[in-house]
């Protein structure tokens, strides 16, 4: 190897762990990034639809602005509703704990057993002490508390927006011009490879716009069913419980348990009663719609497996936060995409043969070797045994 070639090589590798080293340090921006080109396919397939009737530019408003208005309906629609109840709630609380302590020292007090097991209150749970200058204090204690946590959550909030503005803008970008920046990436590649470039950003863009028309699909079975038997047992606000239950299948395995919560806050308030018949009703649904409908519908169309779909939610979420976890099954459907474009088929050649025909035949056990000859010569053996012999004399008879 000569010195001019080992400088290359070195100077490669020292490149791609500068590269490695960047994309570590701006993982978060490389996460939002991928976020924005998930909005921008999103919003590309009513562009689809809208272009056959009107310029491309103005079809591409109309489907950002509609995604905005529906987006700010819903946020507009499921906050104040849970929020009410919440407050409401945190107003009953006192009364409910009061209730409570006193089942409970009823309950110790009839059984004797129970009454041995069970610890006895050491907490004051009654309310009527409050006086107007104890409740003064409480607030003045919990404010002065409470108050490193209210900046550092408005500091959260702030940056989330200024995040969602980002993606927002960049979405846009993306889906306005995306001609320009395909064109830019093919000159990064030799020119005899710009048509296997071209191919695997044909590819991409099939992959995520398929794993977003089957969540769409996914969200729309939710809703109807949480809708239609939620709402027949009688639950309050059952179309913000389905609308978020709905929105929560954007979070697989995580996301089926979420909508549990709203279930109990609107039933806490109204009727706590009836919390266990809801939460049994939502996990059937739950159940048959993950196992039953929608993967009859979406396995053919997008097949993930499930084992790799929780592993690359645990190691997202380690690695870029709860972003990892929003993103982790686009992101394991694009590091899909690439391997069987890039490797098995630009590298293996495996293109267009089956997973039956890309394996080699197994060869026999060193103790089987000998089987199909030992079952030939039976088989012989067999058919000798069977033939009959004619004596001469009796031929001609």
């Amino acid at each position: 190897m000569t010195f001019r070639k080992f400088a290359l090589r070195t100077l490669f590798v020292l490149v791609i762990l500068v590269l490695a080293g960047a994309l570590w340090q701006f993982r978060t921006t490389f996460m939002l990034a991928f976020l924005a080109v998930v909005l921008a396919v999103f919003i590309s397939i009513p562009v689809s639809y809208l272009e056959r009737v009107m310029p491309r530019m103005l079809a591409v408003i109309s489907s950002v602005l509609g995604t905005l208005v529906v987006a700010l309906s819903l946020s507009h629609w499921l906050v104040p509703a849970i929020g009410t109840d919440l407050y409401e709630l945190a107003l009953r609380l006192p009364a409910f704990t009061t209730r409570l302590s006193q089942a409970y020292t009823e309950l110790s007090n009839q059984d004797m057993l129970l009454g041995r097991i069970l610890p006895p209150l050491t907490g004051d749970l009654d309310t009527s002490s409050l006086t107007p200058l104890r409740l003064q204090q409480i607030l003045s204690n919990a404010l002065s508390a409470g108050l490193p946590v209210l900046i550092s959550g408005g500091n959260f909030i702030f940056t989330l927006l200024a995040n969602l503005f980002l993606v927002v803008m960049l979405a846009i970008f993306f889906i306005a011009e995306p001609k320009v920046y395909v064109r830019a990436s093919l000159y990064l590649v030799p020119k005899h490879r710009q048509a296997q470039l071209l191919g695997i950003w044909s590819v991409l863009y099939h992959t995520l716009r398929t794993w977003l028309s089957t969540l769409l699909i996914s969200i729309s079975i939710t809703v109807v069913l949480v809708t239609l038997i939620l709402g027949s047992l009688g639950m309050p606000n059952v179309m913000v419980v389905a609308v978020f239950a709905g929105l929560a299948t954007f979070i697989p395995n995580i996301g089926a348990m979420l909508p549990i919560i709203p279930i109990a806050v609107f039933l806490l308030v109204s009727d706590p009663g009836q919390i266990p018949l809801m939460v049994g009703a939502y996990l059937g649904i739950q159940l048959l719609e993950s196992n039953v409908l929608t993967p009859s519908v979406v396995r053919r169309q997008l097949s993930i497996p499930p084992a790799a779909t929780l592993l690359t939610q645990i190691l997202a979420g380690y690695i870029f936060g709860v972003i990892g976890v929003l993103l982790a099954v686009p992101l394991l459907a694009v590091i899909i995409a690439l391997v069987r474009e890039l490797y098995s088929y630009g590298l293996l050649h495996l293109r267009g043969l089956a997973v039956s025909d890309a394996l080699p035949t197994p060869t026999p056990h060193a103790r089987d070797t000998r089987l199909p000859v030992r079952v030939r010569a039976l088989r012989e053996r067999r058919k000798r045994r069977h033939v009959r012999v004619i004596p001469e004399e009796n031929k001609h008879e």
